[in-house]
């Protein structure tokens, strides 16, 4: 589990500040929007067996960006994104502990995050118009919470998230005039579970993303 305190993040973020105004006096920046899709996954260490799966499950993102002309194949570029992820954990009926000829209940537990992103890249415009990329991800989780649907109960698990978590990036962009297409993975470093409990299949919480984007530079 990554721990980062409230001062080393201070100064993650002060250098990045400087960095930033340093870059952006001495080259053009572009603002933008963009918005799309995100299809997310809980990456735990639960054991999956025949009667067990973990899902994706696909949400909707919208944010703002920037974008600075480092060289002639080189642009760095900035975010900020509303991106709810989450995944959902199906273990399917098992026989009844009080009739072993009747099936238990279906466990279908749906679990949310809502999260506020700010990924930092660095674009390669390797052909034409096609980029690659990488990057990191500093996340903050506004919201967590958890659905089970067998029983409908909404549970409110906030406080026992991490609020803040990192991922990493790589994609490709394609660029027509002021418009970007773009692909993305993000795999998730962080485990965002904050109770060490080897009997909850959250033991170990990190989440994998892969985004589908349209960007319009201003």
């Amino acid at each position: 589990m990554i721990a980062l305190n409230f001062n080393k993040l201070l100064g993650i973020i002060f250098l990045i500040i400087i960095f930033i105004f340093f870059t952006v006096s001495i080259h053009p920046i572009d603002w933008g929007i963009k918005g799309g899709l995100v299809i997310s996954k809980l990456d735990s260490e639960v054991t999956i067996t025949d009667s067990s799966s973990i899902k994706y499950r696909i949400f909707g993102l919208l944010g703002i960006m920037s974008v600075i002309d480092l060289y002639e194949k080189l642009d760095i570029q900035a975010e900020i994104l509303y991106v709810p992820k989450g995944g959902e954990y199906i273990e399917l009926p098992a026989p009844s502990l009080s009739d072993p000829e009747e099936e238990g209940p279906l466990m279908d537990i749906k679990t949310f995050l809502d999260v506020i992103e700010i990924p930092l890249i660095l674009k390669y415009n390797f052909y034409n118009k096609f980029k690659l990329y990488g990057g990191i991800s500093f996340n903050y989780v506004i919201k967590a919470y958890s659905i089970n649907d067998y029983s409908n109960y909404n549970t409110d698990m906030s406080e026992y998230f991490q609020k803040i978590g990192f991922g990493i990036n790589i994609g490709a962009q394609y660029d027509l005039d002021n418009v970007q297409f773009d692909i993305r993975y993000q795999k998730g470093i962080t485990n965002y579970y904050k109770i060490e409990n080897t009997s909850s299949w959250e033991n170990d919480l990190k989440l994998d993303s892969l985004f589908f984007t349209i960007g319009y530079l201003f």
